[in-house]
């Protein structure tokens, strides 16, 4: 893994001494619509079945609120940022009730740029989602003795348009870690309940640092 993201590194490295660097800060604000993916053996589903009018959940919607760093080295992008990711689901256990937590995330992304125009562009960009809960929306805080877990941990995909100062985005969060887990039938065979949102948003660029032309290579002749 150290050599990977010494790899990783040392490609960024030269990239930047190749290309047209430019720093952007921005902020975003949309909403989101969420819920939760069941995963496990064969036998833990089957037996999740049993539990089907429990595990039925429907979308939960709820508002997203974002800021952002970008570092543009051409075409290419590296992008941190803070945001307020609020996911979960409706109809959970009971009708009409959800379960929701608001995660203040660390997404870490890497991706492309493609100019069409001097004021339009199109980027798109995958990494990770670091997130640690803050709040809970739910009306269900805690149903069935089920054992919630604070951090979570998606993979992240992100497609933007960009016109100017603005930009339009789509955010696609897929859970890698476990939000909470069932045991089938006081069994060993557990199902594990994972979240996935979508997120669309509108975003602003506060800030935007001056082109920064290519370092010259040295000539040797």
């Amino acid at each position: 893994m150290k050599k990977i993201l010494l790899l990783l590194g040392i490609v960024l490295l030269y990239s930047t001494q190749q290309a047209i660097a430019q720093h952007n800060i921005s902020i975003h604000g949309g909403g989101s619509v969420s819920n939760l993916q069941k995963y496990g053996t064969p036998t833990a589903l089957e037996g999740a079945g049993v539990y089907s009018d429990l595990f039925s959940t429907t979308p939960y919607f709820s508002p997203y609120l974002g800021g952002e760093y970008e570092f543009h080295f051409e075409p290419y992008i590296f992008s941190a940022g803070i945001s307020f990711l609020t996911i979960g689901a409706d109809n959970f256990f009971y009708k009409n009730y959800s379960t929701a937590e608001m995660y203040l995330t660390l997404p870490l992304l890497i991706g492309r740029k493609w100019e069409v125009s001097n004021d339009f562009s199109i980027s798109a960009k995958a990494g990770f989602d670091l997130g640690w809960k803050i709040l809970n929306f739910g009306e269900i805080a805690s149903a069935g003795n089920i054992d919630k877990a604070n951090a979570n941990i998606g993979a992240a995909g992100v497609v933007q348009v960009n016109w100017k100062r603005t930009s339009f985005g789509a955010r696609l969060h897929v859970g890698l870690s476990n939000y909470f887990s069932w045991n089938v039938n006081n069994s060993k065979e557990q199902v594990h309940f994972r979240h996935s949102a979508v997120t669309l948003y509108v975003g602003y660029t506060l800030w935007k640092s001056k082109l920064k032309a290519a370092a010259s290579q040295p000539n040797l002749k």
